[in-house]
């Protein structure tokens, strides 16, 4: 697991690795590293510029559609993200 999180802090960290990244979200093992690299993905895949607060803008977003998403939910993902960059 700490492989995985190293390269989605990398990813967070360095926006234009993700790039570089040709492999499925699959290969992650921890379904959350899938959706977080997903999310990361096709945030890069609709905007131009990726960096570390398009993604936090684009989380946001997610979470003002999902009006039924709990606020503490979201907040953990929130906090898990900001883990990965440290």
């Amino acid at each position: 697991m700490e492989a995985e999180q190293s390269i989605l802090g990398a990813i967070l960290n360095e926006g234009d690795l993700i790039q570089d990244c040709t492999f499925p979200a699959e290969y992650f093992g921890k379904r959350e590293h899938q959706l977080i690299y997903q999310a990361i993905k096709n945030r890069r895949a609709s905007c131009t510029i990726f960096n570390m607060l398009s993604f936090l803008l684009f989380f946001q977003n997610i979470r003002a559609k999902r009006k039924q998403t709990p606020v503490a939910l979201y907040l953990r993902g929130f906090l898990y993200i900001i883990d990965l960059l440290t």
